[in-house]
């Protein structure tokens, strides 16, 4: 049974986005289920939009992003939190806002780029501040995407700094492109991190 707070978010959609929602939910939640080893009705549902769902065995963390059809998950274990997110390579009007989104050194470096390379150093700089931000449990509605600063392709993936301060240690992240989509994970608090990726339909039996 879904939480009451699901429900009235569930209802508040469009038949096509609400049939698409419960799918992906379903999906998360088998997820889950599968690596922990636990039972489909032992995993909890996230009221948020896009928040966690949390499995049974402390140690599972996912999180998961949507773009229209397309589901993303990251499963992580050991850390403390877990944050990702996917976006086309390529939009248009995809400059539109940049003074609203980058940080005055993300702007720099990406102007340092070719016009071809920009959109899509952009859609991954992207995509490392919304992982970040969800592993911190935040969204846009939480804090200006500007004060997550990170690094700009062809520079590997790296959190450089929180509200002006400098990130030194404790995050993992990285930036994988998945023919036409760009996807970033960030991961806090993990010692390791390693990344694998996984189409669906695959078997996820319990991991060691």
């Amino acid at each position: 049974m879904l939480p009451d707070a699901v429900l009235r978010e569930l209802a508040a959609l469009r038949d096509v986005e609400r049939d698409r929602r419960i799918v992906q939910l379903a999906l998360r939640r088998s997820v889950v289920a599968a690596q922990s080893g636990g039972r489909l009705d032992d995993v909890a549902v996230c009221a948020r939009s896009g928040g966690p769902i949390v499995s049974p065995s402390a140690d599972i963390m996912l999180s998961a992003s949507h773009h229209d059809d397309l589901t993303v998950l990251a499963v992580g274990r050991g850390g403390r939190a877990l944050g990702v997110d996917v976006e086309p390579v390529y939009e248009p009007g995809w400059d539109d806002a940049l003074s609203e989104v980058l940080a005055a050194s993300e702007l720099r470096a990406l102007n340092l780029l070719s016009e071809s390379e920009r959109p899509g150093a952009y859609f991954a700089c992207w995509t490392l501040k919304e992982a970040v931000m969800k592993a911190l449990g935040e969204g846009l509605s939480d804090r200006d995407p500007k004060s997550v600063e990170v690094s700009v392709p062809p520079s590997p993936a790296r959190l450089i700094a929180l509200d002006g301060r400098p990130v030194l240690t404790d995050w993992s992240l990285a930036t994988l492109e998945l023919g036409g989509w760009v996807c970033s994970v960030a991961l806090l608090g993990g010692s390791t991190g390693e990344t694998q990726t996984r189409r669906w339909p695959v078997d996820l039996p319990p991991t060691a």
